[in-house]
């Protein structure tokens, strides 16, 4: 009942590269473990792309997601009550 993998273009509308449209999204079982990971994640080299908070503008609602680049230039997604969940 739920997408486990998705093919997008881009969000800067480039080329595919490695580390642009490259998005993994890993499911957390709550908002306090979105937090814990964002957190560790910036801790651990990555940049902050988005805070964790409430995305509003995702189809499901009361999604609470943060994401990071990390350091090879990927888009990781720490997501609770997202699609898998």
């Amino acid at each position: 009942d739920a997408p486990q993998f998705l093919t997008m273009l881009p969000g800067d509308g480039g080329n595919y590269s490695a580390g642009n449209g490259t998005h993994i999204a890993l499911v957390a079982k709550d908002k306090e473990t979105v937090d814990a990971a964002h957190r560790f994640a910036l801790e651990a080299g990555g940049t902050d792309n988005g805070a964790p908070g409430a995305r509003e503008a995702y189809p499901k609602p009361d999604v609470y997601t943060g994401f990071v680049i990390d350091p090879f230039g990927n888009k990781l997604e720490f997501i609770h009550n997202g699609f898998a969940a």
